[in-house]
């Protein structure tokens, strides 16, 4: 028995065990992966050979060691000389083929195709660096190279899109073969910012860089492109450097060899290093030699071309008052001038704005102001030429804005010890009424009035503490009007309001009704600080009644009185006009901020939608929340002096407390005999809070020639927060406009959270002008402090935050403070900056220093 299991079932588990695997082997797994390749394609075999001569292919064929992609687009492949149609080019598998049949070639002509960075392989997208595939028709290749690296001028940065153009030097060649001629040879910039030309035909060229938007390999400055050129023509050599070294005797001298098709045999210039006085007569040596092609180290800057000739590029009437130019050149107050046939020299002025390339032109007259058209005559001289332009200026149909200061900061705004604060009138300021104030602000816990005073918590209820109503904010027109006028109007229910531009006087104005033109004593009328608006309540049944009321409304404008006809037609349809005159019942409002907030000072302000005719003390009640007995904390009710809607509740209420206040039913009576409905409302008092104690502190005062930029220099002490208020109507600008008010928040920030940077110069030519610039990282252009060298042997930069920098030096050649860009037109190139190596690492309360050889790194 035991036998016959060992037989069984033996056999039986080793064919379970042979399933079993079979089945483990054909299940379904993710695959593991294996090693990235990073290896590039390889060419394996070129048909006809790379630098093959006396070739005329109809097809080319390149066959890598592995599957390839081509980059789509029209740079695939840039081919010298160009097709007038590009040949067709396709990648399949392992090969590439160009086809060539349908494109004649011309006779001993040496073709380059070079493809840059544009195959890859088809996994990894692993790309042939530089791959170039030539040939020739003639019995000798062009084999000629050069090579160097383009930057852009301002920022030094490598620049995306770039192409190097090559054009002969012959006698179809002119300074405008960059604008309308494809060039000789081309080639695209890599990433690392260098260019090499292969391939290249003995003679004298001519070459630039341009960022290629529109890809057509010519420069349009149409289309803003970076240009970049060599002041010199170049030269392309290959030349035979050699080497001695020491061998053992059994070597022998190495020999050059060149082939008989290269035509770069018949260009060689040899140079040798060999000194044979160097040399004993027991050395044994040979000589080793090299090709290498020059010029090898080109650079090329790429800059925005500036236009050779001025221009006015823009030109907009901005408003009534302002006209502005914008120039292709930069322009400068003793090269501008304005001048008229019908109008005299103080008409107008004109002002020259830092960037130097737009002027504004403020118009004074008021004939000039309002003509619906009128013409100026501008002169702006360049170089020995004076060139004038014609300006219509149409008629502004838009409303200026107010007078306002701008370009202040939007946020804090960080000084240190004796700088300066800068803001700008939006227009050249007549007079200064009032100085801007400077205030040290300290926080502190305290209660404090609407006004900003402090009060003394121990005495808020004696009588010298007087109740008043709350701060109206003056009225402030979105825009400025020169002249008054009603601007808006509206209608409700037995009432209607009449918005005018300017602050008027109720006392001057009357309304007469075109129905009932000897109808007086028709309305209530009030006016409404707010909106600048006058209020008026009709009274008069026969006038509440109609359906359109036309109203002849007369008020003075500068003592002169003036009427103006209103019509509501356009605000209701015919169905919407009255029926019923049915006034609506007297509703109370309270401003939130009074409900939040009520500050012990004020009064409480109840406003009603009527003006009221009547009203009960009894029966208004103001008391303690948490007082059972709700004793009443009023002290006093008037009808306010302004507003015969609005109600002054004096109160004893204490600081910290909420507060119920209730109107009963009937506690007044309106103009239309219409009584209140009962109501309550809750009213919190102010507390204690953090509140700014302000601290007057003397500064500085300066308005600038051009009457719109006003500055203030204060001693500013450290870790201390300060503001600038400019008040209300503190400046009148030239066409009478007052200034709207204006805070600047300002800080003055502990000194030892800053660094600062001492540059030690090293070998600089004391005769030129330099500019040094420090940027932070990602820091805009408004951001970059810049300092002139006083050829003091360093220069210092102090109150730096803690970060990287970057360091350039400009080499400001015309002194004019700035970076300038070249003009191509002009042979002029771009200033030079160059950049400190490395980055500049900035550390708080510390002295940084470095030292920089500008001479050496300016002769690289």
């Amino acid at each position: 028995m035991k036998q016959f299991v060992q037989f069984f079932y033996i056999p039986t588990i080793i064919v379970f065990l042979f399933v079993f695997g079979l089945m483990n082997c054909a299940r379904e797994s993710r695959p593991t992966g294996g090693p990235i390749d990073t290896l590039a394609p390889v060419v394996i075999r070129e048909k006809p050979h790379n630098n093959a001569t006396l070739v005329r292919p109809s097809k080319i064929k390149i066959v890598f060691d592995e599957k390839i992609q081509l980059n789509s687009g029209k740079e695939t492949c840039l081919i010298s000389p160009f097709f007038e149609t590009p040949p067709n080019i396709t990648a399949r598998k392992k090969k590439l083929i160009i086809h060539l049949k349908k494109h004649p070639l011309e006779d001993n002509t040496t073709y380059t195709f070079n493809f840059s960075n544009a195959i890859k392989d088809v996994h990894e997208g692993t790309a042939i660096e530089q791959y170039v595939y030539a040939f020739s028709t003639g019995q000798s290749i062009d084999s000629l190279k050069i090579q160097g690296s383009v930057r852009v001028a301002e920022t030094n940065e490598i620049p995306g899109n770039c192409h190097v153009l090559l054009y002969a030097y012959n006698e179809t060649f002119s300074d405008s073969s960059i604008y309308v001629s494809m060039p000789t040879y081309t080639t695209k910039v890599s990433e690392q910012g260098t260019f090499m030309f292969s391939n290249i035909q003995q003679g004298t060229y001519a070459i630039y860089a341009i960022v290629d938007k529109n890809k057509d390999f010519r420069y349009s400055p149409q289309a803003q492109e970076l240009i970049a050129f060599l002041d010199t023509l170049i030269v392309p050599e290959a030349r035979i450097l050699s080497d001695t070294v020491r061998v053992p005797i059994s070597k022998k001298n190495a020999v050059l060899h060149t082939k008989q098709a290269d035509s770069l045999a018949h260009h060689i210039h040899t140079d040798s290093l060999l000194d044979t006085t160097l040399l004993s007569e027991k050395d044994t040596f040979y000589i080793q030699t090299r090709t290498h092609f020059f010029p090898d180290n080109i650079q090329l800057n790429l800059f925005t071309n500036q236009p050779h000739t001025q221009s006015i590029r823009s030109r907009s009437r901005v408003s009534p008052y302002l006209y502005t130019l914008a120039f292709s050149l930069p322009i400068t107050e003793n090269s501008f001038r304005i001048s008229s046939n019908h109008f005299a020299s103080n008409a107008y002025s004109f002002e020259v704005l830092p960037s130097q390339d737009s002027v504004l032109i403020w118009l004074h007259d008021t004939t000039l102001i309002y003509a619906d058209s009128a013409q100026l005559i501008l002169s702006h001289a360049q170089k020995n030429n004076t060139y004038t332009d014609t300006v219509f200026l149409m008629k502004s149909k838009d409303m200026p804005a107010r007078l306002e200061f701008s370009d202040a900061p939007k946020s804090t705004h960080t000084v240190f010890p004796y700088d300066t604060i800068t803001v700008h009138a939006s227009r050249p300021l007549k007079t200064m009424h009032t100085h801007a104030r400077l205030f040290m602000v300290k926080d502190t816990i305290a209660l404090q009035d609407s006004y900003g005073n402090y009060i003394d918590t121990a005495h808020i209820h004696n009588e010298h503490i007087r109740q008043q109503a709350p701060i109206t904010k003056p009225f402030i027109p979105k825009y400025y009007y020169e002249s008054q006028q009603i601007i808006n109007q509206n209608i409700g229910n037995g009432r209607f309001a009449l918005y005018f531009s300017k602050p008027f006087d109720i006392h001057q104005i009357s309304i007469r009704l075109a129905e009932y033109p000897d109808l007086q004593n028709w309305y209530i009328a009030e006016v409404d600080s707010t909106t600048n608006s006058l209020l008026c309540w009709i009274t008069d049944t026969r006038a509440a009644r109609l359906k359109n009321p036309i109203m002849t409304v007369t008020y003075k404008d500068k003592e002169i009185e003036k009427e103006q006809i209103i019509s509501f037609s356009t605000i209701f349809s015919q169905t919407e006009r009255y029926r019923n005159h049915r006034p609506p019942r007297p509703i109370p409002f309270i401003h939130d901020y009074q409900k939040q907030a009520l500050f012990i000072h004020n009064v409480i302000e109840i406003i009603w939608n009527n003006p009221i005719q009547e009203f009960s003390d009894s029966l208004f009640v103001l008391y303690d929340a948490t007082d059972s007995l709700k004793k009443n904390c009023i002290t006093n009710i008037q009808l306010s002096p302004h507003s015969k809607r609005t109600l002054y509740i004096y109160h004893s209420a204490d600081i910290a407390k909420n507060y119920v206040l209730t109107l009963q039913k009937n506690a007044i009576r309106d103009i239309y005999a219409h009584e209140n409905k009962e109501f309550s409302t809750t009213i919190a008092t102010q507390k204690l809070v953090n509140v700014s104690h302000y601290t007057p502190v003397p500064c500085e005062y300066n308005l600038h020639e051009n009457n719109r930029t006003y500055s203030v220099t204060a001693n500013w002490e450290p870790q201390t927060n300060y503001q600038l208020i400019f008040p209300h109507a503190a400046a009148e600008d030239i066409y009478g406009a007052v200034s709207d008010s204006l805070c600047i928040q300002i800080n003055c920030p502990k000194l030892n959270t800053y660094g600062s940077l001492i540059i030690e110069i090293d070998s600089i030519n004391t005769q030129e002008h330099y500019l040094f610039e420090l940027r932070k990282k990602g820091a805009s252009e408004s951001e970059v402090v810049t300092q002139v060298y006083q050829n003091t042997g360093s220069i210092t930069f102090t109150h730096l935050t803690a970060d990287e920098y970057t360091l350039s030096c400009v080499l400001d050649t015309n002194k004019n403070g700035l970076w300038d860009t070249g003009s191509l037109e002009q042979k002029q190139q771009a200033e030079i900056r160059i950049f400190f190596p490395d980055k500049i690492q900035i550390k708080a309360n510390w002295e940084n220093r470095i030292s920089w050889n500008i001479q050496k790194q300016l002769q690289q």
